[in-house]
């Protein structure tokens, strides 16, 4: 800014002299131009503008439509609630004190933060062949890392890309969890993990029921089927029904009358 002072002396032959002053003030041109840091993930935090020394905010907008200013006086932007795109942002200083109006522009791109889709749970059984688990994205294209809560089930702690095929193992008397999440990136945006559980069976044993040997037309009482795996069904089935058992069932078997028309001793 510069300011030059004019004194002009009025002189004449009377005893009364006279002056006058002006003032000229020659300031900068202004100046709009700024940048941005960059391209921002649709979930960071609100961006402002970079102005070079000189340079100031006017009034900002942006076409096309759908990037949000939290303050268009200072161009902030509100990341969060903008569409995905890419946009050119304007800064105008409107013409004032003498000055010209200044403008400038520059590109803005927001990038989409992917959305993974994994599978429900489910439950599977000791030794079960596990297919391939494919993840998928919106939008796609999306790499995909992954942890596991629970390596003993057959998957290793954490990897990427698709789950592979694998043996589901549980070698114990209880069912066992493991719960996966999935974090899906997208141009460098994260997007937010996604989980599902995988609950592996164990294999139920039955505990052993002792022979019986019994006569013609004797009663036998009700038997009942026990196992270390808690919550275990049985089914049954029987290999000759002569002796007056049914050729198969389900849970305990009731008592019932065993018979044996023939000479010789009969077995199932």
């Amino acid at each position: 800014t510069y300011t030059i002072k004019y004194v002009t002396t009025y002189s004449s032959q009377s005893l009364c002299p006279d002056s006058s002053t002006s003032t000229i003030t020659i300031t900068d041109a202004p100046s709009a131009k700024f940048t941005y840091p960059g391209k921002f993930c649709n979930n960071e935090v609100n961006q402002l503008p970079i102005f070079p020394s000189g340079s100031s905010a006017g009034e900002f907008t942006a076409k096309p439509a759908g990037l949000v200013f939290a303050n268009p006086s200072t161009g902030e932007i509100n990341v969060k609630a903008s569409t995905p795109g890419t946009y050119m942002v304007i800064n105008i200083i409107k013409a004032g004190g003498g000055g010209a109006e200044a403008k400038d522009s520059f590109e803005v791109t927001i990038k989409p933060v992917p959305v993974v889709t994994v599978p429900v749970d489910f439950e599977v059984c000791n030794n079960v062949t596990v297919p391939v688990t494919n993840f998928s994205s919106t939008p796609a294209g999306a790499t995909f890392a992954w942890t596991n809560t629970n390596s003993s089930i057959g998957i290793a702690a954490s990897g990427s890309g698709q789950i592979a095929a694998f043996a589901a193992l549980n070698p114990g008397t209880a069912p066992v969890t493991a719960t996966i999440s999935v974090v899906p990136t997208l141009d460098a945006c994260d997007g937010v993990a996604a989980s599902y559980v995988i609950t592996v069976n164990p294999t139920p044993l039955v505990t052993q029921t002792a022979d019986v040997t019994v006569c013609n037309g004797d009663t036998i009482p009700a038997i009942s089927f026990s196992s270390t795996t808690s919550g275990t069904d049985f089914s049954w089935s029987n290999s000759n029904i002569a002796i007056g058992l049914a050729a198969s069932g389900n849970g305990p078997i009731a008592s019932f009358k065993a018979t044996n028309t023939s000479n010789a001793v009969i077995s199932a």
